[in-house]
């Protein structure tokens, strides 16, 4: 049952950072990225004047981008991957467990229009929850905010 659970992204291993020498190699070159959002058209790189970014993860990023559009004053959203042993890492080497990677969203929204914390703890859940909202429940789905303004 044991490799059953493994197999499937369940279990201990995937719940802990990766040892030394566990961690997989990754590349140098960075991975292709879409130049504006799939959902709003908005651009997902460059310099954005009189706005700040959070970047916060809430465990799989798939539905907690979404969580940040209805919020007035934001202006886009994008998915990634923070922290970690592996450079440039792909989707499916962060849910292998073995990049020590969290999965993040970030948000770029203007702070005349909303606070920092409405941004950041609106939508979330309780960010001291062991990562267990991702079928596959690896260490990539933990919580974390970091900010710059």
């Amino acid at each position: 049952m044991g490799d059953l659970l493994e197999k499937l992204g369940i279990g201990a291993f995937k719940q802990r950072l990766p040892r030394a020498g566990e961690a997989l190699p990754g590349r140098d070159v960075p991975l292709p990225l879409h130049g504006v959002h799939y959902v709003n058209g908005r651009p997902l790189q460059g310099d954005f004047p009189g706005m700040e970014t959070l970047d916060v993860g809430m465990g799989c990023f798939w539905g907690a981008e979404r969580k940040f559009w209805p919020l007035p004053g934001v202006f886009v959203t994008a998915v990634g991957y923070q922290g970690g042993q592996t450079p440039n890492p792909t989707y499916e080497e962060v849910c292998s467990g073995l990049t020590g990677h969290n999965e993040v969203v970030r948000v770029v929204y203007d702070p005349t229009q909303v606070s920092y914390e409405s941004s950041c703890c609106a939508p979330s859940g309780n960010p001291t929850t062991r990562p267990r909202a991702c079928a596959r429940a690896t260490i990539s789905a933990r919580s974390i905010a970091r900010a710059s303004m």
